[in-house]
């Protein structure tokens, strides 16, 4: 078999090897009837129907070249018999620089008296790829399998034509993918989820019940009933326990958060864990004043860090703690305090024009 044909189905050759070993069998070869044959080996068979030579294109006289079934390129052999016809083969010197065809096997074999036969299938999964025309018609096949198969057992796609999702992929049933959605690289997704549209997935788990809504997802993973989205951005090993909502706009990488968490719009969170409960306002950052940041941030079960907060690690809230809106904060705040770092405004008159 060569290389260039990926669309070969895995239980069409089993069915090669089957019959191939039920039917004492020297050679099978897969075969095909084509519209156009041109480019391909020609089957020929005797006047029962027996074949008895697969001729080349190049070699065949006007009336080869009308035979509609070709050579698929893909055979099963006794190895022995192989073997032994392949010293017979002749050298094609003049014409094919020291080719020695494969092909004349066939007719060695025949002329021997050893059984050698056929099996139709389907040309297109001998389609050959040859050039990135051909790889694009290949990964939209391959595709539309998975995605027939994923439809079969219960999961609903919108539109195919704009989904891709890997043969590796489990997805739940009863859950719905929007179009322009991708799902690579051994995702795993409960039942009754909503993904999509515009959703890129890799190497995540979402529980059952969840909805992601146009984001970016990368080594995840998501507990049952998350909303999140749109244009979220998870990576790096991101965790969300159960009933997580995240809003629009926002990025969290490395970091851990308890169940029944919200995060607002235009938060940015990196190398936290949080608590039960917890609530990010708006326009929150997690910063860090070093180079390698490993010191995280810690934020304790219902804790509240208002909108356009600061935090700069490394810091500890405890539980039930309240950062005000536009707080910075820097140090670790105890249980049940309120933070507030807020001054009065410094005007500097003419302050601009000074630094031209």
């Amino acid at each position: 078999m060569a290389g260039d044909t990926p669309l070969i189905k895995g239980e069409t050759i089993s069915r090669l090897i089957n019959n191939f070993e039920k039917g004492s069998w020297g050679a099978l070869v897969l075969t095909a009837k084509l519209e156009d044959p041109s480019g391909y080996g020609r089957i020929v068979r005797n006047d029962d129907g027996d074949l008895i030579a697969i001729v080349e294109e190049e070699e065949s006289d006007e009336e080869t070249k009308m035979i509609s079934e070709v050579n698929s390129g893909i055979y099963c052999f006794d190895t022995e018999l192989l073997y032994k016809a392949m010293s017979q083969i002749e050298e094609r010197e003049e014409r094919d620089l020291g080719r020695f065809p494969l092909t004349d096997v066939i007719d060695i074999l025949a002329r021997q008296g050893v059984r050698v036969g056929a099996q139709n299938i389907d040309p297109l999964e001998f389609f050959k790829v040859i050039n990135r025309y051909d790889i694009s018609v290949a990964s939209r096949e391959l595709n539309d399998r998975i995605l027939r198969r994923i439809m079969k057992e219960g999961v609903t796609i919108l539109d195919p034509m704009t989904t891709w999702i890997d043969d590796d992929v489990a997805i739940g049933k009863d859950t719905v993918i929007l179009p322009s959605t991708r799902i690579h690289n051994s995702c795993v997704i409960g039942e009754n989820c909503t993904i999509g549209p515009n959703t890129t997935l890799n190497f995540t788990y979402v529980g059952d019940n969840s909805t992601i809504t146009q984001s970016e997802v990368r080594q995840a993973s998501i507990d049952k009933n998350c909303q999140i989205g749109p244009w979220v951005h998870l990576v790096d090993g991101v965790e969300l326990a159960e009933n997580c909502v995240i809003g629009s706009n926002v990025e969290i990488r490395n970091s851990r958060l308890g169940a029944d968490c919200q995060v607002h719009n235009l938060a940015s969170i990196s190398q936290a864990t949080l608590g039960e409960g917890v609530t990010v306002g708006s326009q929150v950052s997690f910063a860090y004043d070093s180079i390698d940041g490993e010191e995280g941030i810690t934020v304790g079960n219902h804790s509240v860090i208002d909108s356009q907060a600061c935090l700069i690690a490394p810091v500890q809230l405890a539980e039930n703690s309240y950062v005000g809106a536009g707080t910075t904060v820097n140090r670790d705040i105890p249980k049940n305090a309120l933070v507030v770092g807020r001054k009065d405004l410094e005007i500097i008159e003419n302050w601009v024009l000074r630094r031209r």
